[in-house]
């Protein structure tokens, strides 16, 4: 027997598919935001999309990650993180910049906002792949070598 009541199975049964669901409804407005990125690069490397939900410009990599709460697996945040996938083998490279952001029902309950801890706004999904973008080009502008 269960240690869970059915109706938490059920709960984490649809936090995992709508989770899932989300995932890849991200990743593909990246990829069609960054095919058009890349088609007018400007003064900026192509981005790279890579395995593993990451994304390459330059040396830097953004990491975009769902990760499970410990404290409740159905609980989810969504982590967006971008820095130097090594440390550098001489000094010590630019700190990581991270964002933390937590899933919540839409005002029309049919869809996902995201919501930063302490902040009020809520991003929809198309908002968080725009500022997954910002977060890497922002930092490859400020980290970049000459």
């Amino acid at each position: 027997m269960s240690e869970y009541p059915a109706e938490q199975l059920i709960d984490r049964a649809q936090a995992a598919h709508r989770k899932q669901k989300e995932h890849e409804r991200m990743w593909c407005l990246l990829e069609e935001r960054v095919e058009e990125m890349n088609a007018n690069t400007g003064n900026l490397p192509e981005i790279v999309m890579k395995k593993g939900y990451s994304l390459q410009l330059g040396q830097f990599t953004l990491y975009i990650e769902f990760d499970q709460q410990l404290s409740d697996p159905s609980e989810y945040v969504l982590v967006l993180r971008v820095g130097q996938p090594r440390e550098p083998l001489f000094g010590s490279g630019p700190a990581a910049v991270k964002r933390r952001l937590r899933p919540a029902v839409s005002d029309d309950r049919r869809s996902i906002v995201w919501i930063n801890a302490g902040d009020v706004r809520r991003f929809d999904t198309a908002d968080v792949v725009q500022l997954a973008l910002d977060m890497i080009i922002g930092y490859y502008e400020e980290h970049k070598r000459n």
